[in-house]
């Protein structure tokens, strides 16, 4: 095949994916939050996920790319019940002598997505040491969602400054989301194994959502015991962020130093964020909103050493800030991971991996620390030419605090979170001219703060109508 040489008429690539994805599954967890406490809740969530793409791909000498524009239709419905035995809480002694329990609760939300995308990518080759790669992606989503919620029990709410023995609560909203990322990277190979990369990109996102929200409260009695009537809150709110993000980087590595590979680069990023909150939203006087800007400098530095099936691999990265915008935003955050794996030929593979971040803010009146960590491990088997096994397992950590004001005192406390999983997968493989079988179970168990268990099967055949 001749390739044109001009852009459009070189070769050309018509590509159609349709997907589908539906998920049904339950599970307990404990995220609710309700008259001040917390109860652990019966989740029973559905989701449909639908995607179709469309694109094309050319190639003209030194300069190829692709576009494809995509659909993606989202539907979700999740119920939540009030797990059984769980109707004294998890939080709150009683107030004023009066205890805080649930007996029932109910919960049905429904969520509606559109989402249009598009991307594009060129890449243009010149000579054999300069590649020059341009990229741009676009989004944008709109969503609908409407809840409906009862719950009854001895209740209180610091809002109303009353205890309620029933609550009715019905919400709808809609929001729309649009972002676009556009990027340009150099790649350079000064010698052979030597490469220096350069990139600039800018993404930019904008959020609006208008919500407007009803609360019925039932059989209501003050903090003194007087006047029982039921009392009818509208809420309605609309809020928008913008948000640009700036980001250079560079980096250097070096590969042809025998057995060892060393890599360093350095990254700035910049943001630029304008929240505009609704006046409903302010509980606490002061600058809800407004404009900011934070700027993050990045550096990273990582080795491998690599011999005889051997690898060892470790690397680091340390990001700094100058100002937080809301405060969880870090000001140091440091990660260090380190990588091992040993292959003896096609039968056998062995790996492990560890990773910890650790991610804090000292500035007054914020405190926030937080540390992460993931390790675990990774075989695969090939006893027979067809046949693949493998096994993992990876245990996970994670710990954060941060000073808070109690909202019915306004004292000052610590909220303290902390996660502790565990996840184990097997899985098979076969692999003839004809068929392809793949099939896995996961389960991932968490024992932290929100208990919760994920049992996951998959199955996916696939039977080839032609070579190719």
């Amino acid at each position: 095949m001749e390739r044109a040489g001009y852009l459009l008429t070189g070769a050309a690539l018509l590509a159609i994916l349709l997907g589908g994805m539906a998920l049904h599954s339950k599970f307990r967890f404990a995220a609710i939050v309700a008259a001040q406490d917390e109860f652990r809740l019966t989740s029973d969530l559905d989701d449909i996920d639908q995607e179709v793409r469309a694109g094309v791909a050319f190639n003209a000498g030194p300069v190829s790319g692709r576009v494809v524009q995509g659909w993606r239709q989202f539907r979700e419905t999740e119920s939540l019940t009030l797990a059984p035995g769980e109707k004294n809480g998890t939080n709150i002694p009683p107030v004023l002598g009066v205890p805080v329990t649930l007996s029932d609760l109910n919960r049905k939300t429904s969520t509606k997505t559109n989402t249009p995308s598009t991307s594009a990518l060129v890449t243009g080759r010149f000579g054999a040491r300069l590649k020059l790669v341009g990229s741009y992606q676009r989004a944008s989503a709109g969503a609908d969602t409407s809840e409906s919620e009862d719950l009854a029990g001895s209740l209180v709410s610091f809002q109303i400054s009353r205890f309620f023995a029933g609550l009715t609560e019905t919400a709808s909203t809609k929001s729309k989301a649009t972002f676009w990322r556009g990027s340009g990277r150099a790649e350079v190979a000064i010698a052979d194994g030597l490469d220096l990369t350069a990139g600039f990109a800018r993404r930019h996102r904008y959020l609006d959502g208008f919500a407007l929200a009803s609360t019925l409260y039932l059989d209501t009695v003050t903090f003194a015991g007087n006047d029982p009537p039921n009392i009818l809150v509208l809420l309605q709110a609309r809020n928008a962020m913008d948000r640009t993000d700036t980001v250079f980087d560079a980096a250097l590595s070096a590969r042809a130093l025998g057995p060892f590979a060393l890599r360093a680069g350095w990254s700035q990023t910049r943001q630029n964020v304008t929240v505009t909150p609704d006046l409903s939203e302010i509980v606490v006087p002061g600058n809800q909103g407004g404009s900011f800007a934070r700027r993050i400098n990045s550096f990273n530095a990582g080795a491998n050493f690599s011999r005889g099936g051997f690898t060892l691999g470790g690397d680091y990265q340390g990001e700094r800030a100058n100002d937080p915008i809301v405060r969880t935003d870090f000001l140091d955050r440091d990660r260090y991971r380190l990588r091992l794996s040993w292959t003896s030929g096609k039968l056998l593979r062995v790996s492990a991996n560890g990773t910890q971040l650790d991610s804090s803010n000292d500035r007054p009146g914020i405190g926030y620390d937080g540390r992460l960590r993931e390790y675990g491990g990774d075989l695969e088997i090939t006893p027979i030419k067809p046949l693949s096994l493998r096994f993992s397992a990876a245990r996970f950590q994670a710990d954060s605090r941060i000073p808070f004001r109690k909202p019915e005192d306004l004292t000052t406390a610590t909220s303290e979170h902390r996660e502790r999983g565990l996840s184990f997968e097997g899985g098979i493989g076969l692999s003839f001219p004809w068929l392809s079988f793949d099939g896995s179970y996961t389960r991932f168990s968490n024992k932290g703060f929100f208990p919760f268990t994920i049992d996951r099967a998959r199955v996916r055949g696939e039977v080839p109508v032609r070579a190719s």
